[in-house]
């Protein structure tokens, strides 16, 4: 009898030591591909870290390129407004002074040729 018991204690004991095998082995797999996601997760992180780098060294570009043009804007109404103040008034007399020459040189002309055609 006590050879029966021994030999169900033994296969029990064979029995509990492959399922607990088993199940050592299921943790070590689990384990290796938890620790194969926590390295891609890593290098996903320094990848993210790195685009966030480049996209903060990009976003101040563009804050610099704007303010470079926004400066650029203010000195061409800065240009504009001279000219229209100071050169506007000029060119105006410039051109009127302009006109009355064409004009007196035309009526000249026409007197000059009226002239000739009494003398011809």
């Amino acid at each position: 009898m006590t050879d029966i018991i021994l030999g169900i204690g033994v296969a029990t004991f064979i029995v509990y030591t492959g399922f607990h095998i088993s199940y050592i082995l299921n943790i070590k797999r689990t384990s290796e591909q938890v620790s194969d996601i926590l390295v891609e997760l890593r290098d996903t992180l320094e990848n993210l870290k790195m685009i966030t780098g480049n996209v903060n060294a990009v976003s101040e570009d563009v804050r610099q390129i704007s303010r470079t043009v926004a400066i650029v804007e203010k000195s061409i109404r800065g240009v504009f407004h001279y000219g229209k103040a100071n050169l506007g008034p000029a060119a105006g007399a410039n051109i009127a002074g302009l006109k009355a020459g064409i004009a007196t040189g035309v009526t000249t002309l026409v007197k000059s040729l009226k002239q000739r055609r009494r003398a011809s």
